[in-house]
């Protein structure tokens, strides 16, 4: 009767593998092995990302076997973000795979150049640049060249295209005994391929893309980071930060994106604003909670920051330097003090009580 329960009216197959099921212990198991494999360092369910504070609102950071949509209007940074995320998860042993529509692979590298020396892209295009600095983006040990980031070339593309690319990726990585993917970024939404042969609207197609993108997340366990436009209906609006109803075709992307984070830089609207403030607005996250980390952009290096002041942070890390080397140098006049055994006896005009006292050292130790 139970074999008939299970096999004979459509339902569970006992005699299946099984491997498309999972019990509510193994559930649990899992989370386990998760929490687990997070607490030693270990290869995470989530992709951590370069900014402390917005991994504390996503809960850990982009979540792998979902699709995570990064969306702006122009201008406001958000390739610059999703190059900053890939670097980071490179970084930390997660390759990344980069599908790319608009930017061409020479102007990415010539903007990972500028995030790592400090010149400006436009010079490393242009070409214009001293001896040194051909020294500088020459460096073969240069970070950029060391991160396990790889860059699809193709200018057009659609969802099954990403997932054979992945896969090949993938079985060509196993091959030579290097891990598999991690990230998958993808540049943008509305750049892909919508056509399909049928008569369906744009709204459909665009759904279509993100379930086939969400299936790809969880058959590779990769976190998606996809960047999509917004309308620029929210431009005649007093306050421009995005709203989710400012995502084109935003019903298919509210629904099937597991998390949505919007990039809004006010300078790019009001040029008296700060030129280094950039907000990052989870205004979507089913494994976490909603809220805005503020960050800093560095123009020229085309990086986010979390919360440092740019225009102050060499001036911060001189100045921590220099009170180190004061610490230390008191360090060594606190230890004389204290093999002090105190003043003679029968004290003399010619009898120094006490060592000398430096008057440029500070006897504490710490950071400004």
């Amino acid at each position: 009767l139970q074999q008939m329960a299970l096999s004979g009216f459509g339902g569970i197959d006992a005699s299946a593998s099984g491997s498309d099921w999972a019990t509510l212990a193994e559930c649990c198991d899992e989370a386990v092995a998760n929490a687990d494999a997070a607490a030693s360092g270990e290869r995470t369910s989530y992709i951590p990302t370069p900014w402390k504070s917005l991994n504390e609102i996503l809960g850990g950071g982009l979540p792998k076997g979902l699709v995570t949509v990064l969306a702006a209007r122009p201008s406001m940074g958000k390739s610059s973000a999703m190059r900053n995320l890939a670097e980071h998860a490179a970084a930390n042993c997660e390759p990344a795979a980069m599908f790319l529509a608009e930017t061409p692979t020479a102007q990415l590298g010539a903007i990972a150049l500028a995030g790592d020396t400090s010149i400006p892209a436009a010079s490393i295009r242009s070409g214009q640049l001293t001896d040194a600095e051909w020294g500088k983006i020459a460096d073969p040990d240069i970070r950029s060249r060391r991160l396990d980031i790889t860059v699809n070339r193709r200018a057009s593309f659609d969802a099954l295209y990403i997932r054979r690319q992945c896969r090949a990726l993938n079985a060509d990585r196993a091959g030579r005994g290097l891990p598999a993917i991690g990230l998958v970024c993808v540049d943008y939404l509305q750049l892909m391929k919508l056509e399909d042969g049928t008569r369906k609207n744009k709204t459909d197609l665009i759904g279509d893309i993100m379930r086939e993108l969400t299936m790809i997340a969880a058959d590779l366990d990769v976190a998606v980071l996809l960047l999509s436009q917004l309308n620029r209906d929210l431009e005649k609006r007093q306050d421009k930060r995005p709203q989710m109803s400012d995502l084109r075709d935003s019903g298919s992307i509210e629904q099937d994106a597991r998390c949505i984070i919007f990039v809004y830089r006010d300078v790019v609207y009001n040029p008296e604003a700060d030129p280094q403030a950039a907000e990052f607005d989870v205004a979507k996250n089913t494994l976490g909670s909603l809220g805005t980390a503020h960050l800093r952009f560095d123009g020229p290096r085309t990086t986010f920051y979390d919360g440092i002041d740019l225009r102050t942070r060499d001036t911060y890390e001189a100045g921590r330097d220099a009170f180190d080397a004061i610490a230390n140098q008191a360090e060594t006049v606190i230890g004389d003090w204290a093999d002090w055994d105190g003043p003679p006896a029968n004290p003399t005009d010619d009898d120094d009580p006490q060592p000398q006292r430096d008057a440029d050292v500070l006897p504490f130790r710490g950071a400004p």
